[in-house]
């Protein structure tokens, strides 16, 4: 009974560390697992700079997808330029249900770092710091020397209608900006029935060069579970870096789209739009082909698709454009009305403002049903008054097949840019509160910001020397405390003024040399006598020995009166 008992006991001892061993085998994978799902995860939150790409090197990630009925706004960038940066956007009616800001910014090179302080609307976003090869912000994408891809969520703050966006640069870095972009989803219930994918990342695509052995050629953007019977497709991409006359390709399943130079932009900043409707499989494929380009990004890739019935039967003109008051430096809309008069609906196309037949403004347009109008804004901040002549034209990359394509631009009309923009004056010498000891004579400059080439520029009433944007002025100090009053005044009567307040402590000294081992030096450190001291300096602080004398011995003759007096 006893040994049964023993039996029985071992055995289920047995069974328990055998259980043991297995539920510590089960932890130990299940802890190994967890970390493996844990580093995978950190790696997609954590946007690391890595040099050939980010968060890939292969190809843009998906941030987004889905199906709205609304539209998908894609729009921004001017080329590279200085900050600040400012970019305006004029955003469909409907409920913003996804918006993303990207600012692109120019580093110099993976090694120099920098800050980003970016303002949106009313909002201010948190400043960045830009950590070249190092960085690990989760907003921020940085590979190659130092290009940066920034993203920032900005769905609670866009509305629709104007929006602006602007970015502020500093450190030891470049920090020029390539471009701005906003990307929003639209939900409008009058709008059309539209699927859209919304990748993005930063794909650096370089050939070999230093110490780079490998060349990375190219890149791709994926979309699957697509409707191949919708009316109508488009594709919208955004690159960095891009030079004209060096070829790039792209290609959507295959097809080549928009030649043998894809990125062409002389400011560094491709955003572009083409047609792929014929092109459309259920898994389709964009592929960015680096060609003979040294260095070129490929940032954002963009695919709606509608599905309302489409025929190539709409005609799309201008219809009215509403323009107020125009002023320079300040940010002007203008409301241009677009019709479709064709017997089909017009989808995904851009229309654009242009002052003297340069594009000054875009807009992007979802779609526009036939016997229907649909209002765009215009955002432009003209840099030069005058008269200017201005058009709009609709579908102005050609994009939507119509029934007319002749008719798309109003009649050009000409307007008066009035000019309400004082000058910017820049003081930058003398410092403010500045002492000067050895002379008191100085030179005063600066630059002015002013768009009139007939501009007068006063120091203390005087006309300075103006030479481009830079001016300059002699000024002559009093002992003490001195304002320096700067004024512009330009062709418009508009005026700015400017001042800087120095300190004169100069004082000049007299000698005399009476013999060669005798030296006769007043110094006069008081106010009352400054004059004096400069008379009698013109007079006797030149080399002739003769008045040196003379003087000497006026005051050797006041000496033996003075003595004679006394003892008097």
């Amino acid at each position: 009974m006893e040994q049964v008992v023993s039996i029985t006991l071992k055995t289920r001892k047995q069974t328990k560390i055998s259980d043991l061993d297995v539920i510590k085998q089960h932890i130990y994978l299940s802890i190994t697992l967890i970390a493996i799902l844990f580093s995978f995860s950190t790696h997609i939150a954590l946007a690391d700079s890595d040099f050939e790409g980010v968060p890939y090197e292969d190809k843009l990630n998906e941030t987004t997808s889905g199906s709205i009925k609304g539209s998908v706004f894609i729009d921004g960038g001017h080329g590279i330029g200085s900050s600040p940066y400012t970019q305006s956007f004029s955003v469909p009616e409907g409920e913003i249900i996804f918006s993303k800001l990207y600012v692109g910014i120019w580093g110099g090179n993976e090694e120099k770092t920098g800050t980003l302080q970016t303002t949106f609307n009313d909002h201010e976003f948190d400043t960045l710091e830009l950590e070249g090869e190092g960085d690990t912000n989760p907003e921020v994408y940085c590979a190659g020397h130092g290009v940066y891809w920034v993203a920032y969520n900005t769905r609670e703050y866009t509305t629709s209608g104007s929006n602006t966006a602007v970015a502020r640069t500093s450190g030891d870095f470049d920090g020029r900006v390539y471009g701005i972009v906003l990307v929003a989803v639209c939900k409008d219930e009058d709008g059309e029935q539209v699927e859209y994918w919304i990748n993005d990342g930063n794909l650096n695509l370089h050939g070999v060069s230093g110490d780079i052995p490998d060349e990375n050629n190219e890149a791709y953007a994926y979309f699957s579970g697509i409707d191949t019977e919708a009316s109508a497709a488009r594709l919208t991409v955004a690159y960095l870096c891009g030079s004209p006359y060096e070829n790039d390709y792209l290609y959507f399943n295959d097809n080549k789209l928009n030649g043998d130079d894809v990125a062409s932009s002389t400011g560094y900043f491709d955003l572009l739009t083409f047609d792929v409707t014929d092109f459309l499989e259920e898994s389709s494929e964009a592929k960015f082909d680096r060609g003979d380009e040294d260095y070129i990004h490929p940032v954002l890739a963009v695919l709606t698709v509608y599905s309302g019935e489409m025929k190539e039967d709409s005609d799309l003109i201008i219809q009215q454009v509403s323009i107020p008051e125009l002023y320079t430096d300040v940010e002007n809309t203008i409301t241009a009305h677009i019709a479709n008069i064709g017997t089909g609906p017009a989808f995904g196309f851009s229309a654009a403002l242009y002052s003297d037949g340069e594009i000054v403004s875009k807009a992007q347009v979802s779609s526009v049903n036939n016997g229907q109008n649909r209002s765009v804004d215009f955002i432009w901040t003209p840099k030069s008054a005058g008269r200017h002549v201005l058009k709009v034209m609709a579908d102005y990359t050609d994009i939507v097949s119509e029934l007319r394509e002749n008719n798309n631009n109003n009649t050009p009309f000409t307007v008066d840019i009035l000019d309400r923009t004082p000058p910017n004056i820049t003081i930058s010498s003398p410092l403010y509160d500045q002492i000067f000891t050895s002379s008191n004579t100085v030179t005063v400059g600066g630059t002015i910001e002013e768009s009139s080439r007939n501009t007068t520029m006063l120091v203390n009433g005087a006309e300075a020397l103006l030479a481009g944007n830079k001016w300059s002025a002699s000024v002559v100090l009093e002992q003490g405390m001195n304002w320096i009053i700067v004024d512009a005044i330009d062709e418009s009567n508009n005026t700015a003024t400017e001042f800087v307040i120095v300190h004169c402590d100069y004082d000049e000294v007299m000698s005399f040399t009476p013999g060669r081992s005798t030296r006769l030096s007043i110094n006069n450190s008081n106010d009352s006598t400054a004059a004096a001291n400069s008379s009698a300096n013109s007079v006797f602080g030149g080399s002739g020995t003769f008045l040196s004398i003379l003087f000497a011995a006026l005051v050797l003759i006041s000496i033996i009166v003075v003595g004679i007096r006394r003892r008097e």
